[in-house]
């Protein structure tokens, strides 16, 4: 079953920064973390997870946006073009801005310096 969880494509955790403290203290997100919050919302959207943590950050943005702030792609530019079909792979994969964190998943190779992609 594919469920369309909202309008976004969802979170790669390969690259994440945290304000801990702000999480801490957020009952939302501490909620979502608990055996009945986590449930909850994987049996809301009817998602088995195969994807862990990016599921259940995935669920968790779209329950709660205002939990998330959303890096530019130039912070997290991953390489790995398997999951997505020729006609998807730009929309996911584009990047228009100069490439500072390179995210190597999947089978994917760093570049060499000089290369743009």
């Amino acid at each position: 079953m594919i469920v369309r969880v909202s309008c976004y494509k969802g979170f790669n955790t390969g690259v994440m920064l945290f304000d801990l403290e702000k999480a801490r203290k957020s009952e939302e997100f501490n909620y979502r973390l608990t055996e009945n919050g986590y449930k909850s919302l994987f049996e809301k959207y009817e998602i088995v997870s195969e994807l862990g943590d990016q599921d259940f950050f995935t669920l968790l943005g779209a329950e709660h946006p205002n939990l998330f702030y959303v890096l530019d792609c130039s912070l997290n530019r991953q390489m790995d073009p398997s999951f997505f079909s020729d006609r998807l792979f730009d929309k996911y994969h584009g990047c228009d801005t100069e490439i500072k964190i390179y995210h190597s998943n999947g089978r994917s190779e760093i570049p060499s310096a000089g290369i743009d992609l």
